[in-house]
């Protein structure tokens, strides 16, 4: 998001541009959320059941990234710092939402990476 962190010299955006990097920053977040989502414990990767807990937290997520999209918008095109408020407010569910999977998965590289350390020697 290295284009968000450029403020813009005239604040007179266009509602495309709004749209069209609303709908970057939630691809990229689908399939953030979709590989992440791999790595939750409760998972068994049998039947619908995994499916339908991993497409409502991705689900839950996009909601939360899209309320989180517009409060940045507002404070990167106008100044508002309430909207900054706003924003940073709407990473702390998105962060308790995620913090077991990102646990997880940063248990299984550690891993990956002692054992294959451990192979070269």
């Amino acid at each position: 998001m290295f284009f968000l962190l450029i403020r813009p010299r005239n604040s007179h955006f266009t509602s495309m541009s709004f749209l069209l990097y609303n709908l970057m920053v939630m691809a990229i977040a689908v399939v953030i959320f979709w590989l992440l989502s791999g790595f939750d414990s409760r998972l068994t990767g049998q039947g619908p059941a995994d499916f339908t807990r991993r497409s409502l937290r991705c689900g839950i997520s996009l909601f939360v990234v899209e309320a989180g999209f517009y409060w940045l918008w507002q404070y990167w095109v106008y100044g508002d710092w309430s909207a900054g408020i706003f924003y940073l407010a709407t990473l702390v569910p998105l962060s308790l939402l995620w913090a077991g999977c990102i646990s997880e998965a940063g248990a299984q590289y550690f891993c990956l990476g002692t054992a294959i350390e451990v192979l070269e020697k």
